[in-house]
């Protein structure tokens, strides 16, 4: 006999479903924990025994009550904006502290076939080029408020509403 299977019967002893077997009451006598749980179970059952619900009382109570009081949105939409835009500042907040200061970053190094055998003269028109191209356009992709039209702005700024 172990504790687990005697804890498994003592509901239904409890109950008055059940006995304890002459194995499972020499468990009980002789393993202190046991005897503390079968304490437990004894006792709620006792304090259940004693109390009077009247379930179709209680049933019609809830019915009641379900039925009269409004319900409540747990998860407004409102709500859901508020806790993602704190979870977004914290982020803003939090994120430059893990990044690491002072290290510069590494050199980037990008292999382009066919500038291996350029002369140092050759190699430097090829920057030269690249560099006034890249002044002229900008390598964000990010969109800003400037791409939206007054539609997305105006939308944009009712979902910002509190």
């Amino acid at each position: 006999m172990t504790c687990q299977e005697l804890s498994d019967r003592m509901p239904s002893v409890a109950a008055g479903a059940a006995t304890w077997s002459q194995e499972e009451a020499e468990h009980l006598r002789t393993c202190a924990g046991c005897r503390a749980e079968w304490a437990v179970v004894s006792a709620g059952r006792a304090v259940g025994a004693q109390a009077s619900i009247d379930a179709d009382a209680l049933a019609a109570r809830v019915l009641h009550r379900l039925r009269t009081e409004p319900i409540v949105r747990r998860f407004q939409r409102r709500r859901w904006l508020i806790g993602l835009a704190a979870a977004a500042v914290i982020a803003i907040i939090l994120l430059p502290a893990k990044l690491p200061r002072g290290q510069p970053a590494p050199p980037l190094a990008v292999d382009v076939p066919g500038l291996d055998g350029l002369a140092y003269g050759e190699l430097a028109d090829v920057l030269e080029s690249l560099e006034t191209s890249w002044t002229e356009t900008s390598t964000s992709d990010a969109p800003s408020l400037d791409d939206l039209d007054p539609r997305e702005l105006e939308r944009m700024e009712r979902s910002w509403e509190i």
